[in-house]
């Protein structure tokens, strides 16, 4: 994701502009359930819309936010590569009131 801004300078002020965003091709989106969901099935399936130019999606999951943002291959919240056409993961019956975190990289083949 990318953000931009244009600022406005009239000789003797400037005046900052509004934020904008914006998508390059490749990215995952549409995460069901999506960010900060509430009230999510404990048997809930984690699906996305893959991204325009990946090979494959690594899969990361679990209870604490820093662990899954910060996690690697090597981490026990990687839980492994999803190719084209199997955009989701089970993680298996969760916990009652208990807040989880995920995250998705894309793959390209390139980057294999």
């Amino acid at each position: 994701m990318y953000y931009w801004r244009v600022d406005e300078f009239d000789g003797a002020a400037t005046y900052k502009g509004g934020v904008w965003s914006f998508t390059t091709l490749g990215a995952v989106t549409g995460p069901n359930p999506a960010d900060g969901a509430i009230d999510v099935k404990p048997s809930v399936v984690l699906k996305w819309d893959a991204g325009a130019v990946a090979a494959s999606h690594e899969v990361y999951f679990g209870s604490d936010a820093d662990a899954v943002k910060n996690a690697t291959k090597a981490s026990p919240e990687y839980k492994g590569p999803k190719a084209m056409g199997e955009e989701s993961y089970a993680p298996g019956i969760l916990a009652l009131n208990a807040t989880y975190y995920w995250r998705l990289m894309r793959s390209t083949a390139s980057s294999r």
